[in-house]
């Protein structure tokens, strides 16, 4: 018998809700991602190009220890073997930004 040809799964990001800090400990989740015709067994995250970890966990918590421009990717393996992969670029803030920004009247 053999097996329908397997449909790879879709790599979804979802960021953290609020702006980011320098130094700021943020989790980030790939639990939105998807399989069409199986489940997802891995999660591959890299930081600013440097993977962090591959794991059977869908969240992973990082650390940006400077401000600007950082880019975040995640590649996810179905129970099949297929990948897929997506990033995003965000604004990471320097520590007094996020204070300015913070609606905190200080």
């Amino acid at each position: 018998v053999e097996l329908p040809a397997n449909i790879p799964p879709t790599a979804i990001i979802r960021p953290p809700t609020t702006d980011i800090a320098e130094q700021e400990n943020v989790a980030w989740f790939g639990n939105t991602s998807l399989d069409p015709d199986g489940r997802i067994v891995l999660y591959q995250w890299a930081f600013d190009g440097e993977t962090q970890r591959v794991t059977t966990n869908f969240a992973q918590w990082f650390t940006f220890r400077s401000s600007g421009t950082h880019t975040i990717g995640l590649t996810v393996t179905d129970s099949r073997g297929a990948q897929a992969s997506t990033s995003l670029t965000l604004y990471v803030m320097t520590a007094e930004e996020a204070e300015a920004d913070c609606g905190c009247g200080g």
